[in-house]
């Protein structure tokens, strides 16, 4: 039992490794001349760089369904930034409607650009009761904000945990897989990846959704101390 304990901790561990164990091997230059001169005509135009089949539009809907989850959960903290963009921002208007503000499919107002598309920001249109006013809900809420975060990493966590159990689940009872013979590591682990493999994207959905969670109170934190800083006395 211990020996396929070690052989499953292995098995994980090794995921996302390359197939061939040489890969990982530093390589030997080739220092011959005909080596050199094809070296010197090599390119990467046949590098793939775009996601293949509809792998592209999957990752989109995940990455748009885990942006609309941390939004719901931390909507306090996106009040706070749309709030801080609106006292430093200039909205885009509509031409043929005058007073009306061009906004986006969901909601969220477009604002005057540079050349570059990047929204023109004049920090010098804030007051100091606005300044004051996000600092004390930014530090009131960040305390219920870390505890989200805290546990949006326990999910991720016991995903990472489910998916580890149903992969060792598989790696030893191999259910319905069909071989012939003593079945290999090899096989064992490939048919346990095949049978964990909707638990470990799962796992990967919640560490992103853990990851968001840091970086949005981290975020906070360093707008919480710019706000302190620069508000006037």
């Amino acid at each position: 039992m211990k020996d396929a304990r070690q052989q499953i901790d292995k098995a994980i561990t090794d995921t996302g490794r390359p197939d061939d164990p040489n890969a990982e091997k530093t390589l030997e230059v080739d220092v011959h001349p005909d080596r050199t001169r094809q070296l010197t005509h090599t390119s990467f135009s046949r590098m793939r760089v775009n996601w293949l089949g509809d792998d592209s539009v999957r990752l989109q809907e995940v990455l748009a369904e885990a942006d609309k989850l941390i939004k719901d959960e931390f909507h306090v903290a996106f009040a706070v930034i749309e709030r801080l963009h609106r006292s430093v921002r200039t909205p885009l208007m509509e031409e043929d409607e005058p007073g009306t503000v061009k906004t986006y499919p969901d909601g969220t107002p477009m604002w005057v650009c540079d050349l570059h598309g990047t929204p023109v920001e004049d920090w010098g249109l804030m007051n100091d009761t606005t300044r004051q006013s996000l600092l004390l809900t930014i530090t009131a809420w960040l305390f219920e904000w870390e505890l989200l975060a805290v546990d949006e990493w326990a999910r991720a966590m016991f995903a990472k945990v489910q998916w580890e159990e149903r992969f060792a689940k598989g790696y030893i009872s191999l259910p319905g897989m069909q071989v012939s013979g003593k079945p290999t590591i090899d096989d064992r682990t490939q048919w346990a990846h095949q049978n964990s493999a909707e638990e470990r994207y799962f796992a990967v959905f919640r560490s992103v959704l853990s990851r968001k969670a840091d970086a949005l109170v981290r975020s906070m934190e360093r707008l919480r101390r710019m706000l302190e800083n620069t508000q006037i006395r």
